[in-house]
Parts: structure tokens; C-alpha cells; sequence
């Protein structure tokens, strides 16, 4: 804080007391406006820095939404061939699947054929005997 110095001639016109009153009147004011300035700076940069901190929020936010949407995009691609790939995957097992009934059915009429013969040839053995 500067020191405040009152010259000589208005010292002697206002007296001593009336000085140092003058004086420490303008350095309260001077205190004052330095408060003043301070707490104007202090609601300008609270402002400001609200202002950029929503800027901050609304970019933030949009890129969350193209960040969504992309992954909403990649997750339905992932979908789509999953789903493609289980479909060949499940037509593959059904095609095993028959060809392993048409193996098994083959089996079973050889059996069957294999038994029918024993059974008659038995018949015709138990036949023939007197």
C-alpha cells in the first residue's frame, strides 16, 4: 500500500487531526475498493468458469451420444453375425444329426434283417427235425 503524504499547506489549513482522519479515510476507501475489485474478480472468474464448465458438459455429452451410437452400431454388427454364425452352426448339427438317423436306421434294418434270418433259420432247424 502506497504511503499517503499531504502536503504541507492543506496539513496547515485542515490542522493535524483533520489530516490523519483524511488520510486514514482514503486508505480505508482504498482498502475498501480492494475488496471491491477482489470480490468482483472472484464472481467474474465463478461465472466464467460456470460457463466453461458447462461448454465442458454439453461436449462431453455429445461425444457420449456418438460414442453410444457407434457402439450401439458395432454391438448389432456383433449380433448380426453371431446370429449368422449360431444359424450355420445349427444347420450344420441338423445335417449331422440326419445323416447320423439314416446311419443308425441303416444299422437297425441290418440287425433286423440279421435277426429275422437267425429266427427263421431256428423255425426251419426246429422244422425238419422229427
Amino acid at each position: 500500500m502506497p504511503v499517503l503524504t499531504v502536503p504541507a499547506p492543506l496539513r496547515q489549513r485542515l490542522g493535524e487531526e483533520a489530516t490523519d482522519n483524511l488520510v486514514a479515510l482514503i486508505n480505508a476507501a482504498d482498502d475498501s475498493v480492494g475488496d471491491n475489485v477482489i470480490k468482483i474478480a472472484e464472481e467474474r472468474f465463478e461465472r466464467r468458469l460456470a460457463q466453461e464448465i458447462g461448454a465442458v458438459e454439453v461436449r462431453l455429452n455429445e461425444r457420449l451420444g456418438q460414442v453410444e451410437v457407434r457402439l450401439s452400431e458395432r454391438m448389432n454388427q456383433i449380433e448380426a453375425r453371431l446370429d449368422k454364425r449360431i444359424t450355420e452352426e445349427v444347420a450344420g448339427l441338423r445335417v449331422e444329426l440326419a445323416r447320423n438317423r439314416s446311419d443308425l436306421i441303416r444299422w437297425m434294418f441290418a440287425f433286423w434283417i440279421g435277426q429275422t434270418a437267425v429266427i427263421v433259420a431256428l423255425f426251419t432247424l426246429l422244422r425238419s427235425r422229427p
